[in-house]
């Protein structure tokens, strides 16, 4: 189990609100330990703890389990360069109505609208083909078409590893990965 991280247990949302206040700018992360719901012990909620560290400039990423009763999901301040998804946004739009943003938060957004890191996933979000892999596609149609019919989740998916390639080799290998997983499933499952 991870130890690199302090853990922290808050039994409502003010708890969790309480700790980032205290902690944001000192510590480099933290895994958030929720109970699940049929184990009767009171916590925050993985919305609500999300909600709260956005607020903070944080973000949630991994979940590992505990045992039969608990989890943890490990917060960290927010990657400078770290797109932002079509929920995250909503729910800071949500925050800052609702006058719960901090003046740490608003700093990461302004940062992300400048930078291009606010609006890096758009095209994910919207399913968009980059140029690269639609020159691929346009090599073979029938695998554009199989692409296309995917689940908007499992293209979106796919779209967001490739966005988030920082290298050219890696983007490369990105695409190569999308096209042959989808040559094979598309023949796996007779669809071509």
């Amino acid at each position: 189990m991870p130890t690199e991280l302090k853990m922290f247990y808050p039994k409502d949302r003010k708890a969790w609100r309480r700790w980032l206040q205290k902690y944001h700018k000192k510590e480099p992360g933290v895994w958030l330990i929720y109970y699940k719901k049929n184990s009767g012990k009171s916590h925050v909620s993985c919305d609500d703890a999300v909600e709260e560290a956005l607020c903070f400039g944080w973000i949630d990423s991994i979940m590992k389990p505990i045992d039969e009763e608990k989890y943890m999901q490990k917060f960290t301040p927010r990657k400078v360069k770290s797109g932002w998804s079509a929920l995250n946004k909503r729910r800071v739009e949500q925050m800052i109505e609702q006058n719960f943003m901090t003046p740490a938060g608003m700093a990461i957004i302004d940062l992300g609208k400048q930078n291009g890191s606010w609006s890096k996933l758009d095209d994910v979000e919207n399913s968009v083909i980059p140029p690269d892999l639609a020159r691929v596609f346009a090599k073979n149609k029938k695998v554009l078409k199989y692409f296309e019919g995917l689940a908007k989740f499992s293209r979106k998916q796919w779209l967001y590893r490739l966005t988030n390639a920082k290298r050219p080799e890696t983007r490369a290998k990105r695409l190569k990965e999308i096209i042959d997983a989808t040559k094979k499933d598309a023949l796996r499952t007779k669809r071509f």
